[in-house]
């Protein structure tokens, strides 16, 4: 009884397989379908992420690095800041002794969202969230 069950599942297998090619199947009297081009770029999305390191007198090396990629940049672009945007702790409150370099930190990268000519996004990362929602809120003096 195996061996029977065996045998039709190795000549349905046979079958099936027969019927498989490499090649496209075209008709004659179908023609193919051109496509369009699609070789033009339609949107370009730039990503950067740990980019809040920068220290009080000189931007973060990232920092430089996307700087430099982004001034061709089209209105049909989008720059996507990853998190850690205030490295190591996020932005405590303005008391704080921590927070000239936290301030700047986020200032460097929000001025390189400012002369980006397309769309800019910052999504906060685990250390952004070190105090919490106050320390996302915008800052102000």
């Amino acid at each position: 009884m195996k061996l029977l069950r065996y045998s039709i599942f190795f000549l349905l297998f046979l079958c099936i397989s027969a019927c498989a090619t490499i090649k496209k199947q075209i008709a004659d009297n179908q023609s193919s379908v051109i496509k369009k081009d699609s070789s033009k770029i339609e949107h370009t999305f730039y990503l950067i992420g740990d980019a809040g390191n920068s220290t009080l007198e000189e931007d973060s090396p990232a920092l430089k690095y996307l700087k430099k990629h982004i001034e061709n940049a089209s209105e049909e672009a989008t720059l996507l800041f990853l998190g850690d945007n205030v490295y190591e702790t996020g932005i405590p409150d303005k008391d704080s002794k921590k927070y000239p370099l936290a301030k700047r930190r986020i200032e460097a990268q929000t001025n390189v969202a400012k002369q980006f000519k397309g769309n800019s996004i910052f999504i906060p990362g685990n250390h952004d969230w070190y105090h919490g929602l106050d320390g996302l809120k915008e800052k102000k003096n």
